[in-house]
């Protein structure tokens, strides 16, 4: 089975109890909204069957260079981090794009910043719950293997963490796709925008939340 293939058949596998998930940010540049995958701040995500509540892992970049301190020629220097913030889910009522009431996952329920907007996300493998421990030990060792330099922005290193991170789940028994962040674009442009809301995007667990 494909990289691609694998990525596919885990969104539709029946959860266990724990899930992890990707989940993609768009942003806003220069006033212009990018939803592209290959643009997007990406992040993970920890569900628990029937619970209100998400665990989402993210990369925060923060300017660490003096003010007035850069020029073109010098670009701001981040410090990253890995925050893991735990959100309550709601849902809100919709008019789908055939005109039927739908409930779907409130997009401001996942709000981690003013920049970012949450976009589309999959379902990347379910585990149980003493497994629970060795996600949160990962993370952060895959950040340190994902910053090169300390000039890139925050998106950049988030998907770079991503790709790290799977492989280090992978090594620890995990059941999850080690592949690399052209197959997960892929993954995530299966999703695409419906009519220009980010409503239809979101299915994050929208059958699964109760």
């Amino acid at each position: 089975m494909s990289s691609f293939a694998t990525i596919t058949h885990i969104e539709h596998a029946k959860p266990a109890k724990k899930s992890l998930h990707l989940l993609q940010y768009g942003s806003t540049h220069v006033s212009t909204r990018r939803t592209e995958p290959r643009f997007g701040t990406w992040t993970l995500v920890i569900r628990e069957r029937g619970s209100p509540f998400a665990v989402v892992f993210h990369v925060e970049a923060t300017v660490c260079t003096k003010l007035g301190g850069t020029t073109v020629d010098q670009p701001p220097r981040y410090h990253y981090k890995m925050k893991a913030k735990t959100l309550k889910l709601s849902k809100k009522r919709i008019i789908d794009a055939n005109g039927n009431l739908r409930m779907m996952m409130d997009p401001e329920a996942f709000q981690l910043a003013p920049h970012l907007t949450p976009i589309r996300s999959f379902r990347l493998t379910s585990f149980e719950e003493e497994q629970t421990a060795g996600i949160w030990e990962v993370l952060p060792k895959a950040l340190e293997d994902a910053v090169h330099v300390n000039t890139e922005p925050e998106w950049t290193v988030s998907q770079r963490w991503v790709e790290h991170a799977l492989r280090r789940l992978r090594d620890a028994g995990f059941d999850v796709p080690a592949v690399e962040r052209s197959v997960l674009n892929r993954a995530l442009e299966k999703f695409n925008v419906v009519g220009g809301d980010d409503n239809y995007l979101l299915n994050f667990l929208n059958n699964e939340y109760r």
